[in-house]
């Protein structure tokens, strides 16, 4: 269901660029930054096994993990959404500082201003893939400490 989700995505991404458009929303720099900033934030909170724990529980169909790895991953996903989300918008602020230089040429202004928005345009898009990822996580959770109390 994971891939689906990925697959819809990247979609909805297409059809929202217009198809030609596509071209302008792939701008590399502004896609591995947030990237790297998960990379890194989540490396140096030591939390970079639990966050690959919950990309693998979002593709697999049981569950081998106990509660406490659980709440790990899921601490991790929480610290990615965030670290995604502010990426996003200190990218984004800082493409409007560099967009001031282009205020005396408004033919540029467009360009300049699309390239600011794109990186928190990535960002959005890595959150949504990785919401359904933490709240199956969060289901999993539910369902193994319900069994506990039922014991």
């Amino acid at each position: 269901m994971f891939i689906i989700a990925i697959i819809i995505v990247l979609g909805t991404m297409i059809v929202a660029t217009g198809f030609g458009g596509l071209t302008a929303m792939l701008d590399v720099p502004s896609l591995v930054i947030p990237i790297l900033m998960v990379a890194v934030i989540i490396g140096a909170a030591g939390l970079s096994k639990d966050f690959l724990r919950g990309l693998k529980s979002a593709v697999s169909k049981e569950n081998i993990y106990t509660v406490k790895e659980l709440k790990r991953t899921r601490l991790s996903l929480k610290l990615a959404l965030w670290t995604l989300l502010l990426s996003g918008l200190g990218t984004t602020l800082i493409g409007w500082v560099a967009l001031l230089s282009f205020i005396s040429d408004p033919a540029n202004l467009n360009s300049a201003f699309s390239v600011s928005m794109i990186s928190f345009t990535y960002s959005i898009f890595m959150m949504i893939l990785l919401l359904p990822v933490d709240f199956k996580i969060r289901c999993i959770i539910l369902e193994l400490e319900e069994k506990h109390e039922e014991n």
